[in-house]
């Protein structure tokens, strides 16, 4: 009886403790994956993804002992000085390479999250200037989990992307379902095809043949996306590609979009040179006030600015059963798998689409 309780004491503060830091990548994928909005292989996925596009910046700073060549003819427009240092430009670029099929929301949170990053390496005395980084220090976890807010942005992105796929699925086969919700076999592989013109059509009769064990010819469409998300990572195939340096060399050739304003890294005191340290420049991003906003994407708030703590909870907490929610019909609706992910993250993605000028 005492273990029982024990476990059902660790159960419900383990949940409260998911909810309370759920603005983490790191815990709100494992919710989603607890849940089963999304297979955990989505995690390998994330892993392969960071070491390509690792790989991929080592291969164009032309570094012969860290990192394998991916092929492509390095030329000087992309080395650096330090080839352990990498340009603001050659990561725009990269991430423009990576993700061809990215929205102009997402490049842009891309790209702001890379400009909090680097000024926040300046002002740690990481680098000297806030216009390149350290390779490693881009890619480093601390010893709590922490990234740094361009890769924490990375994988958010990521999940919210699969979510999204995931979601567009489910709305084509209710759209295509009788009014009771049943389900035509014969039309899946042509919805799967709509849904991602990209899929390889091994991948789509893998799909099938896990939404159609036996011979049947109708099932429930919340019974047919279960068993997809169970049991295989539904993700567009262009959701991350191999590239290559001269894929990267072409991005920049290409002309990149227009800069978000650069904050200069600020190394003597701001009243020197007449700015008041209290008001921020025209459209540039508030670092220094807005520490508490950025505590959940990877970045170190000031020390004036301490960090907000989820408030401590001081009466009683309905928590969710994550094993219900895996297995009814909840994240195998459009409505459901709409209000999976965070809809602040989402937000924050929309009001920065007017930044973007490509």
């Amino acid at each position: 009886e005492d273990s029982a309780h024990s476990l059902t004491e660790f159960g419900y503060s383990f949940i409260c403790g998911l909810e309370a830091y759920r603005d983490d990548p790191d815990f709100e994928l494992f919710d989603l994956m607890l849940c089963g909005a999304v297979h955990p292989s989505i995690v390998r996925d994330q892993q392969d993804m960071l070491r390509e596009l690792q790989n991929l910046i080592w291969a164009c700073q032309g570094s012969n002992d860290q990192g394998p060549r991916s092929g492509g003819r390095i030329t000087s427009t992309m080395t650096s000085p330090n080839p352990n240092q990498v340009s603001r430009r050659v990561i725009r670029a990269v991430l423009r390479a990576v993700f061809p099929d990215k929205t102009d929301e997402r490049h842009n949170a891309l790209r702001r999250a890379l400009h909090e990053t680097l000024q926040h390496y300046c002002e740690t005395g990481k680098t000297m200037d806030a216009d390149s980084a350290y390779i490693h220090d881009l890619f480093s976890t601390s010893t709590d989990g922490e990234q740094s807010s361009l890769i924490e942005e990375v994988r958010r992105q990521h999940y919210y992307e699969v979510i999204e796929f995931t979601k567009e699925l489910s709305q084509r086969l209710c759209d295509s379902s009788d009014f009771s919700g049943l389900f035509q076999a014969s039309k899946l592989k042509r919805i799967l095809h709509e849904v991602d013109e990209n899929a390889k059509q091994a991948d789509i009769d893998k799909m099938y043949h896990i939404a159609f064990p036996g011979e049947e010819e109708t099932a429930y469409y919340t019974d047919i996306l279960r068993q997809l998300r169970h049991n295989i990572l539904l993700r567009p195939e262009r959701l991350w590609v191999k590239a290559e340096p001269k894929d990267v060399i072409e991005k920049m050739t290409q002309g990149p979009p227009r800069e978000l304003p650069q904050l200069r890294c600020r190394t003597t005191d701001p009243r020197q040179s007449g700015v008041d340290p209290s008001k921020n420049s025209q459209g540039a991003v508030g670092l220094d006030n807005a520490a508490s906003a950025k505590a959940g994407a990877g970045l170190e708030p000031s020390a004036a600015a301490p960090p907000s703590q989820p408030k401590r909870m001081k009466g009683a907490k309905v928590v969710d059963n994550p094993i219900v929610k895996m297995q009814s019909d909840l994240y195998s609706t459009p409505e459901g798998l709409q209000g999976a992910v965070l809809t602040a993250g989402i937000e924050k993605i929309a009001e920065e689409d007017d930044e973007v000028e490509d």
